[in-house]
This record gives C-alpha cells, structure tokens and sequence, in this order.
C-alpha cells in the first residue's frame, strides 16, 4: 500500500554501482551507466544454462540380461522380443542451472567488447564482436558471437513457472559448459533470450529465426518422418482418419444447411473445404512457431502498474536494489564480513546519512534527473480591530489582511489552520509560510515492487565458488534480524507465509522509456513511501 507524500529530495542518496550479468548466476560485470529495456538492463540476464538429461539407448534391466544370458550359454542368445512402440511424448522445457545447485559457476568469467556498453554507443556491432567466457582449468576461452551468422535453433527451457523458447547458441558451447561442470549422465546448453529486451536489435534481430518457405517446408518435412510417414500402416491409418472427418465435416455442414433451408454443398466440396483450412491452419501454426517473440511478464500482485515491464532469464524481477549502508549493518553482526557480491544486485546506493534498510520504506524513486527545489513564500499580517488611537476606519467586526478587509472569524479559521502546519516563522508580527517543492525532469522512475527473499546463493563465496549451506553467514544472521516478521512484511492481513523468509534488497520494475540511462553518482529520489512495514525503533 503506497501513499504519496510530499516529495523527499533525498539529495545525500546516490547510485554507488551498477552490474550487469550476461549469463544468469555467472559473475557480473560493473559498468558505469546502464540502458533501460522492456525487460530491465541491457545485457542482463540475456543467456542462461539449461540442463537436459541425455537420452538412453536402452535400459540398464535389458543391458543386465543381456549380459548375464551371455554368460550362461555359450551360445548367440536369442534376440529378444520387440519392445511395444511408444507415443512420442511431448517435448519438456529444459532446467536452468545456477549456483544453488552448481556454486563452479560463480568462477566463470564474462567479457562483452568495450563499445557495446558504452552510453554512447552508436548501435553497430564490429565484424569480430563476441562475448568472451573463461573459467579456472579451462584450457581456452569460449568465443561466442554477439550476431550469429544464422538464426539460433530453438529450444523449449523454463525459469520457475514460465515456460518458453529459447536459441540454442551450439555444440561448442553445450560441450564447454558440460566439461567444466564436470557433467556425465547430462548435457549443460547456453541459450540466448529471443524476446524483446536484454539485448539491442543489432544483437538479438541475426539470431531470431524469420519464417521462410523453405523453413516450412524442412519443419514440414521432419513432422512427416516423425509421425512415421514411411510406414504404410500408418499412412493408412491417416488417410482413413482424413476421410472420415471429411465426411463428418459433410454431414455437419449438411444439417447446418438443411436447418438453413439452403442447398446442401457437395461431399467433394466439403472435403476440400476441410483439406484448406487444415492446412492453412497448419501453415499459420508454424510460422507462429518460427516468428514468435517469447514474453515473461512480472507478478501483477506486486507490481500491478508494470504493464510495460517483463523480465528476461532473471528469477523473477528484472532489477535488483541493494544499499551498501545495509551491508555494513550486516557486517557489523558477522564474523567475517561479506562483500555486496554475495547477493547479486544490479544497482547500489549509499550516501553519508543513509540508514541502514532505509530502501523498505521506499514506494516508488527516481534515478537521476534534473531537479529544481522552489520555495514559494505566502505573508500574511496580524489580525487588527479598531482602536481609539487608529489613525485610520475600520469597519466593526472585519480585520486587515494583505490590504483586504475580510470577517475576523474567517482570519481567525485561517490563522488557526494556517499554524497547525508546518513552516511557519513569525518575525516582526508577520507570519510566513515556506512551500518547498522538488520538480524533476527526464529522471528514470521505478517502483520497488516487492522485497527479495535470499536462498542457499549468499553463502556462496564468489571469490573461490565454495558454497556454505543453509545454516552458513550470512543467511544464518539475516535470520535473525531479516526475516519477514521482524521487517514488517509478515502480518495476519499481508502474506503470513513470508514470516520465516529472509530479505535483503527489493525488487524494482523500471517505468521509464526504453532507450533511458542510470549512471553511477545519480541522485536517488523518493517520490512515494510505502506503509505497511513495521517503523524502525
């Protein structure tokens, strides 16, 4: 629940860092300034890892058999039986991987060309550009191009509960991830986001798959051979299924016309009728496939007025805040002090007379901008009746005001409202009341959406990839002083469930245009304030 308040200039409050992770859980990047997207910052979150499961030629009950009939006889053993077909299952959205489960990741290293994240960058990619990913026993960096020379394949993968495509960047990659996580029984696939946002045009448009005829035509292709379109049986059994909803639809549409006293269309007619739309509902079907963008629109329980805002790759949110006046509240209660790497965010702010978790009471800011403070003065004179030594005429009953005569209960009512509030300074039997107000403009709004809940992740020391566990710094001391009810968030009327999770950083979803930038040294006005978390004592 937000409130708005009189503006809060806020001006000892500024941006301390930006960082941006290109591959979803692997070290992240600090830059300068950062270009605002429909999905939050660019480059961030924009490739992931997923993890599919390789497919086994048989199972390890036929292979044992196998063996041991082997032993027994010496003799060829008999083939065994054919195994009854299976329907093809439908195709399951591959796992994405992060340092919860695989905390190697926090070694891996990743470089974009310098000119891509400069403010100033004209939007042309040179030749060569590519981002560079090196790891700790690697014997050679992985290359992978910012603009592939040929549409990316897709592929399904999924984060939490969306589901979605993705472009497969190769074999290349799939293999080098796979070798330095050391899998066996599984494959590790780096995949790029397909969607709006995340990445310029230059970058995302070359690796998006555009619809083709011959695209139809080899997707045509590979539908008919894995429906089996060499067995004759099963052609048979198409081409009865064919006719026989051809003839459904003849009989359907006969009724409809005989209820319509119109004349019946022919059977051939109706067939062919059937055989069209089918087919251009088939055409249309794949090149929805083929031409798609996938979207991942934010939580509208938190963040109703987020219409614009989605998310790439990241859990849930596309930006993260953190105060670094927050973590030294933090350290103070540890034995070893954490760096702000520990919990990942995307923008820092600090300043001399920040409190610490100051950034719960926040409802909405306003990154940068140039703001005006006016002070619009109102003087008003003491109220006067008439007197013998008046040396001028006043009416009974009315009082001098700026030059005006108005009745001296009014004057009275105002001067009584007047002084309740603030701001006033009475000098020399005049009152004056100060007005302040901030106007900013071209500043980047965003709304702090919800407060982020911390996991196994911060004990991961990004310095060595050593993961500490749940009872591990400083998820054990956030515990403590973080949970959800002693910040508030935790009551009988607002998410009960949240009193034992722990907080640390709030969630933002950017209102701004696409295309706007947040430097490091902004100035951080609050515009709103939020209400429902429990004062600080």
């Amino acid at each position: 629940r937000l409130s708005t308040r009189p503006r809060d200039a806020m001006s000892d409050v500024r941006v301390s860092g930006l960082t941006i992770y290109p591959v979803k859980s692997c070290a992240g990047i600090d830059v300068d300034a950062v270009t605002v997207t429909e999905t939050g910052f660019m480059y961030d979150r924009a490739w992931m890892l997923v993890e599919s499961r390789k497919p086994k030629a048989r199972s390890e009950e036929e292979a044992r058999v196998s063996s041991e009939s082997a032993e027994t006889d010496g003799a060829t053993p008999p083939a065994p039986p054919p195994a009854p077909k299976k329907r093809r299952a439908k195709p399951r959205a591959s796992v994405f991987v992060t340092q919860r489960t695989e905390p190697k990741l926090a070694l891996v290293r990743v470089k974009l060309p310098s000119e891509v994240l400069s403010p100033s960058w004209d939007g042309i990619l040179p030749p060569d550009a590519a981002m560079t990913i090196t790891a700790p026993g690697m014997p050679q960096a992985l290359e992978v191009p910012l603009a592939p020379l040929r549409p990316l394949p897709r592929c399904k993968v999924g984060v939490w509960e969306w589901e979605g495509a993705a472009g497969d960047e190769g074999s290349e990659a799939s293999e080098w991830f796979t070798r330095y996580l050391g899998k066996t029984k599984s494959v590790i696939r780096l995949v790029r986001w397909l969607g709006d946002g995340a990445l310029p045009p230059a970058v995302a448009a070359p690796a998006r798959r555009t619809a083709s005829i011959h695209d139809l035509a080899i997707l045509e292709h590979k539908a008919r051979t894995r429906r089996g379109g060499g067995d004759p049986s099963r052609r048979a059994r198409r081409y009865v299924l064919a006719g026989a909803t051809g003839a459904g639809a003849a009989v359907g549409s006969a009724l409809l016309a005989r209820a319509a006293a119109a004349p019946a269309p022919s059977l051939a007619a109706t067939a062919l009728t059937a055989a069209l739309v089918e087919t251009t509902w088939s055409f249309l079907s794949r090149w929805r496939r083929l031409t798609s963008k996938p979207r991942r629109r934010v939580d509208h329980e938190f963040a109703p007025n987020a219409f614009k805002s989605g998310s790439a790759f990241s859990d849930g949110y596309p930006i993260l805040l953190a105060s670094d006046s927050s973590l030294r509240e933090l350290n103070e209660r540890l034995a070893t002090p954490v760096p702000m790497t520990r919990f990942r965010p995307n923008v820092t702010v600090d300043g001399p007379l920040i409190e610490p978790f100051a950034e719960d009471g926040w409802g909405s800011v306003i990154f940068g901008g140039v703001k005006s403070v006016v002070t619009t003065p109102r003087v008003y004179k003491e109220s006067k009746t008439r007197g013998d030594d008046d040396d001028f005429d006043v009416e009974p009953g009315a009082s001098v005001h700026l030059g005006t005569s108005v009745p001296t209960s009014v004057v009275d009512d105002e001067e009584a409202r007047d002084r309740a509030s603030p701001g006033w300074e009475k000098k020399l039997g005049v009152e004056v009341r100060k007005r302040r107000s901030v106007r900013i403009k071209t500043g980047v709004e965003a709304d702090l959406v919800k407060p982020c809940s911390r996991c196994v992740m911060t004990t991961v020391d990004q310095s060595t990839g050593v993961r500490g566990g749940p009872e591990a710094d400083p998820l054990r001391t956030l515990y403590a002083i973080r949970s959800g009810r002693e910040c508030g968030f935790s009551t009988d009327t607002y998410k009960p469930e949240w009193s034992d999770e722990v907080f640390f950083g709030w969630n933002l979803c950017c209102n701004a245009k696409a295309g706007s930038k947040i430097r490091v040294g902004d100035v951080v006005t609050v515009i709103k304030r939020r209400d429902f978390v429990k004062a600080r004592e």
